[in-house]
């Protein structure tokens, strides 16, 4: 992860303390706030006390002085040109509260500044980054082939002739460039440019006040839809008004099969029939959660996390462009606009960071049925085909890595030396260990671990049912018995019943920390003591996950770690294990390790190393790149570990209070969350877990599962029936049945999805948040009207 950019406010009105705020919430990631700038700096001193930053009532002296990466600018719209040609001089990227500009020339200006220079700018229309607006961009597909879109946002402006916005010279136009941009705004993000527009406005709507621009406007318009038919068309208006009598904002889409409304506070969704079937609120009130997203994405964007700006001055190139059309349509009222609207301009967008991007398509296609319909036109088709989650992270760095050892002579490392050395050095030393041994998978390492405590044909070894075959299956080819136990109510083994099933024949304990979640250790530790037991731990979820601040693979006599496909620390195969007892180093070593590391590791007077040529016939030696590509990953564990329990905490927090679902108990614990789950309750609910899987599918949360192979072990056939399967070491079955109610019911009632590591992840975690309270509230409606169900699913398909 890089340095935090540093980041710099300009223009201290109200929007530019929000930034403020904005930008110091530790929510800000890749970002901190370093110093603002307004020539009445010092009178804002008792507001900006608070931020800690470096105060300057001139932009030269600013960047004189300060390092500067992003400026955030909020200023009067005739003071941009100059600020902007400023920052563009001195590299600084730039977040541009809207209008993108005034006119097209002064778009022109913009694009040749920031072209010349390689600076970004992001214009700054938070809808776009406001969870509520997003889920009214995608609901807007289930009212059907559109026909009419209607928007308003008026206010109640007492002194209309007061400050620069009164002034056509000082803001380039009046209601519908300024506070009816994000009305624009909305209707090209969420329908494409319309082929049509009109524009009528007035001024003088307040008597004895001064002023030179409209103070209401109205916008007509209308989306051929590519049809022959002219009667086929959508229309629409957008109303604005300072002088209005009442603030207010709504943007109402009727379409062939409902209706669906948008406030900033609430989203209706009606049927043909206007039968209310669907209420979205918005969930709490905190105005800064667009900035924070809009500024994160900037960030995600300049460091080349993300691939596409949104809302990049590119785009909004088709906003001026409409502006300008629809004020000339009003000046001569014949003016054919869309002709305006269709110019082409000959721009092209720099390139930041020498890094190659695409950027989104500067034609429009005007053709409103649905909004999903409009993202798939305009969206790359390698983006529509993308995963929501990808692991591991494969970064220039990691490849580095894996080339650096490809081309260092020692693609085979025969003893402990090389990349084997520095990453079990690095990792014991995380943990405070004393001994580590790479394996070339976690199931090797966990069978090095069962050799490393001289199990023999006929032993017993506690288990958890509830977990992956790996954490048991080397024990058949050792001739030992797993014994299982049932699960806590968070799926990890349940220290009551492991008192309950100690024999005579017990020799161990392993425990698994399933899903990154951490074991209650204390009463675990406290019975293997009590019953000269040892305690081996099965952490290939839970790299760096905590029990009470301490580092789970601490706890027992040996811990192993896997390293495989998708887990947190990943070398695409391989595993790890730590042990401070020498003897399991020693016996673990032999098991898949020979001579050269085996001579390393076995004292010349130890009863083995005479076989320390051959070892006990084993070679699960571990590969070079895979532990080279792993050994890069483990740097970047706790920054992982930072994003994917934060992301945790919003599900659980924004989640919580639908009555059918439910979370692990984590208490004690700061989970890794090598998978996130959550436990579904299919009688409250009304439908299975199946169906509601499939109803998040079908909403694009496609990464939502339930679990497979990770399931109760003890009733697969290699452990109900091993001596059909391994004869030469079991005589005969177990012929236990073993009773395990908890893990029987997790199994049938886990939803799981894994848990995004990076800043830059916050938009598809907010999405997957949204996206299950979104369908949730959907089935708790249907539950309680069933004859609202009955009409949407005849009118409305969902």
């Amino acid at each position: 992860m890089k340095g935090k950019m540093n980041i710099a406010v300009i223009g201290l009105g109200a929007r530019g303390l929000k930034f403020c705020e904005a930008v110091s919430n530790e929510r800000v990631y890749g970002g901190k706030l370093v110093a603002v700038c307004d020539p009445m700096v010092t009178k804002l001193k008792d507001k900006l006390e608070k931020y800690n930053v470096k105060h300057y009532d001139d932009v030269d002296m600013m960047l004189k002085h300060q390092p500067i990466d992003i400026a955030i600018v909020a200023l009067p719209h005739h003071a941009y040109l100059e600020i902007i040609k400023k920052l563009a001089e001195h590299k600084v990227h730039i977040i541009k509260e809207k209008p993108f500009s005034v006119s097209l020339n002064e778009a022109y200006q913009f694009n040749q500044i920031l072209e010349t220079h390689s600076v970004e700018m992001l214009v700054a229309v938070q809808r776009r980054f406001d969870p509520h607006y997003q889920i009214f961009k995608k609901m807007i597909g289930k009212v059907g082939k559109i026909s009419h879109i209607q928007g308003k946002y008026t206010m109640n402006i007492q002194e209309l002739g007061d400050g620069w916005r009164a002034s056509k010279s000082l803001s380039g136009g009046g209601a519908l460039l300024d506070m009816g941009y994000h009305l624009v705004d909305l209707l090209i993000w969420c329908f494409g440019q319309p082929d049509d527009i009109s524009l009528s406005k007035t001024q003088g709507s307040k008597v004895n006040q001064q002023y030179d621009v409209e103070d209401s406007a109205i916008m007509n318009f209308e989306y051929f839809n590519n049809s022959k038919n002219i009667d086929e068309k959508t229309i629409g208006s957008l109303f604005i008004s300072r002088a209005a009598h009442v603030k207010k904002e709504t943007l109402t889409v009727q379409g062939q099969k409902g209706c669906i409304k948008l406030t900033p506070d609430v989203i209706k969704l009606y049927d043909m029939h206007n039968q209310l079937i669907y209420v979205s609120k918005r969930e709490m009130n905190q105005p800064e959660i667009p900035l924070i997203n809009m500024v994160n994405h900037f960030i995600a964007y300049l460091n080349g996390n993300s691939p596409k700006l949104k809302s990049g001055y590119i785009d909004h190139l088709q906003h001026i462009r409409l502006i300008d059309a629809a004020y000339r349509s009003d000046r001569s009222y014949l003016v054919k606009s869309h002709e305006a609207i269709k110019q082409k301009l000959t721009l092209t967008p720099p390139v930041s960071h020498g890094i190659k991007r695409e950027r989104e398509d500067l034609s429009v296609t005007s053709s409103p049925e649905s909004s999903e319909s409009v993202k798939k036109k305009n969206a790359p088709e390698t983006e529509q085909n993308q995963p929501d989650f990808v692991w591991p992270l494969i970064t220039e760095e990691t490849k580095q890595a894996v080339l650096t050892q490809l081309t260092a002579n020692n693609i085979s490392i025969y003893n402990r030396s090389g990349i084997f050395k520095e990453f079990e050095d690095r990792f014991a030393a995380y943990h405070n260990r004393k001994y580590a041994l790479v394996t070339n998978s976690g199931t090797n390492a966990i069978f090095a671990m069962f050799e490393g405590i001289a199990l023999m044909p006929g032993d017993e070894v506690i288990v958890p049912t509830f977990t992956f075959h790996a954490t048991l299956s080397p024990l058949m080819y050792l001739g030992v018995v797993p014994v299982f136990c049932d699960a806590l109510p968070n799926g990890t083994i349940d220290p009551t019943d492991v008192a309950r099933k100690i024999s005579s024949k017990t020799k161990a304990v392993i425990v698994t920390h399933l899903w990154g979640i951490p074991c209650d250790m204390d009463p675990i530790v406290d019975i293997c003591r009590r019953n000269d037991l040892k305690l081996l731990e099965d952490c290939s979820h839970a790299h760096g996950a905590r029990y009470k601040g301490r580092l789970v693979g601490t706890f027992g006599d040996a811990a192993a770690w896997s390293l495989n496909g998708q887990k947190i620390i990943s070398g695409g195969e391989g595993g790890i294990i730590l042990t401070d007892d020498k003897e399991i180093e020693i016996r673990a070593n032999l098991q898949g390790q020979y001579n050269g590391r085996a001579k390393q590791i076995v004292p010349k007077d130890h009863r083995f190393f005479p076989i320390a040529l051959t070892g006990f016939g084993l070679k699960n030696r571990a590969i070079t790149t895979s532990i080279a590509m792993a050994n890069e990953q483990f740097s970047h564990l706790d920054d992982w570990l930072k994003f994917k329990r934060l992301y945790a905490e919003m599900f659980i927090s924004r989640l919580s209070d639908i009555p059918f679902i439910s979370f692990p108990d984590t208490k004690n614990t700061q989970p890794a969350w090598y998978a996130f789950t959550f436990y579904f309750d299919a009688k409250i609910a009304g439908i299975s877990r199946e169906d509601f899987i499939a109803r998040l599918h079908n909403d694009g949360l496609k990464e939502i599962s339930s679990p497979g192979s990770t399931c109760a072990q003890h009733r697969l056939p290699l452990f109900q029936s091993p001596s059909q399967y391994r004869p030469g070491n079991y005589d005969k079955d177990p012929g236990i049945a073993y009773d395990c109610p908890v893990a029987d019911a997790l199994y049938v009632s886990t939803v799981k999805l894994p848990m995004w590591a990076r800043p830059e992840d916050l938009a598809t975690v907010n999405r997957y948040i949204d996206g299950i309270r979104r369908v949730s509230l959907e089935m708790q409606h249907e539950a309680v009207n069933m004859d609202v169900d009955d009409i949407t699913c005849k009118h409305l398909g969902v």
